[in-house]
């Protein structure tokens, strides 16, 4: 029988809850972005967002398609390391994850840009002004990926670790 404290989720519900936060987070972000161009767009009075993709409601359906498909492996590979990281250190708050939606967004992007600068073998996409534009946009872009990883993992509501010396 496994000891459960008071409270505290299962593990398999911990497990549950991780594997739809990853899954959400990117879809978030990728969310998030297209909303930032649709404003923009509204703002500057570019007509980007209707005009040229054919509607705001298929600018997001596709952002939603795009996220849940090419954001998993980012979000498995970068976020959840850094999740575990953040749980043992007992970083559980929002503000921590959604500071966490932005390092594992950024990171994603550069790792992303330097396997393509060298699988390509061209010149390297640091060198366009456009690469910072799109690091920071994911970077502000992460933090309600973060968010929304963090509102369906909730990990403030796991008990804290038992202490090595209870068990000595």
């Amino acid at each position: 029988m496994s000891e459960t404290r008071v409270g505290e989720p299962s593990k398999r519900r911990k497990v549950v809850t991780t594997i739809i936060g990853l899954i959400v987070a990117p879809i978030v972000i990728c969310v998030s972005i297209v909303i930032g161009i649709i404003i923009f767009s509204m703002v500057t009075d570019r007509g980007m967002g209707t005009a040229y993709f054919g509607g705001n409601f298929t600018l997001l359906i596709g952002a939603v398609i795009y996220g849940g498909t090419f954001g998993l492996v980012p979000s498995v590979l970068v976020a959840l390391p850094l999740h575990h990281y953040f749980v043992r250190k007992q970083w559980n708050s929002a503000v921590q994850h959604g500071a966490l939606g932005v390092v594992a967004g950024v990171l994603s992007l550069i790792i992303f840009m330097a396997v393509m600068s060298a699988w390509m073998q061209g010149p390297s996409p640091f060198m366009y002004p456009g690469a910072y534009i799109g690091i920071a946009a994911i970077g502000i872009a992460g933090i309600p990926g973060g968010l929304a990883f963090w509102i369906i993992r909730r990990p403030d509501r796991d008990a804290p670790p038992i202490p090595d010396e209870v068990f000595a």
